[in-house]
C-alpha cells in the first residue's frame, strides 16, 4: 500500500523548521525536534486544550506508516530547502564547527570529520557553493512552495526467497545426514 504524502508549506523557525500537508488525504502540521544530533521531524497534533503536542502511536490519529512517510519526506524536502540557502564565507565562519559539519553532511561534502581538519577548513570546503557576497538573512524566513509536491512511499514488505546449498564440511567436522 503506498502513501501519499502532499507539502503545502515548510518554512524556517528558531529552534528549526515546520511544516504543514496531507497525508493520506489526512492534515498534518509537522516540526523537527533534535535527535541524536539531528533535527527530525515529528507530527504534531492538538491536545484537549488545542495546544500542538507530540503523541504516543496509540493516541494519534495517524498510523505508525503515516508518520514514518512523512517524516522521510519531509527530511528530504527539508535537506532541498537548506542546500538551496547560500551563505556567505563571513556567515560560515560565525558557525561553531559542530553547526559546520552539519551543514557539509546535509550537503554531501566529504572529508569534513576526517582527523586534524580544522573550523576553517571545513569553511573553505563549504566556500565554494557560498556566495562571496554579503546576503541579509531573515532570522525565520516563511517559504511557501508554490506547487504541491507529492511522493508515494512504498510501505510493503518485499517478498525475498534464499536459497541455502550445501557446504562441503571441514576437517574434522562431521556433516549432518542428508534428509
Amino acid at each position: 500500500m503506498a502513501i501519499s504524502v502532499t507539502l503545502l508549506s515548510l518554512s524556517r523557525t528558531e529552534t528549526g523548521f515546520q511544516a504543514a500537508g496531507t497525508v493520506a488525504d489526512k492534515a498534518f502540521t509537522s516540526s523537527t525536534i533534535k535527535w541524536a544530533g539531528d533535527l527530525i521531524f515529528k507530527i504534531t497534533e492538538p491536545d484537549e486544550n488545542g495546544k500542538l503536542v507530540l503523541k504516543t502511536l496509540a493516541e494519534s490519529e495517524f498510523s505508525r506508516g503515516e508518520k514514518i512517510a512523512v517524516a522521510r519526506f519531509l527530511k528530504t524536502e527539508r535537506v532541498k530547502f537548506e542546500s538551496s540557502e547560500l551563505l556567505s564565507v563571513d556567515e560560515l565562519n560565525k558557525l561553531t564547527a559542530k553547526e559546520l559539519r552539519t551543514l557539509a553532511k546535509s550537503r554531501g561534502i566529504t572529508g569534513y570529520s576526517a582527523k586534524g581538519v580544522t573550523k576553517a577548513d571545513i569553511v573553505a570546503m563549504l566556500a565554494p557553493a557560498a556566495d562571496t557576497t554579503p546576503v541579509e538573512v531573515d532570522a525565520a524566513p516563511e517559504v511557501e512552495v508554490e506547487a504541491a509536491a507529492e511522493v508515494e512511499v512504498d510501505v510493503t514488505p518485499a517478498e525475498v526467497e534464499i536459497e541455502l546449498s550445501p557446504v562441503a564440511p571441514t576437517a574434522g567436522v562431521e556433516a549432518p545426514p542428508a534428509k
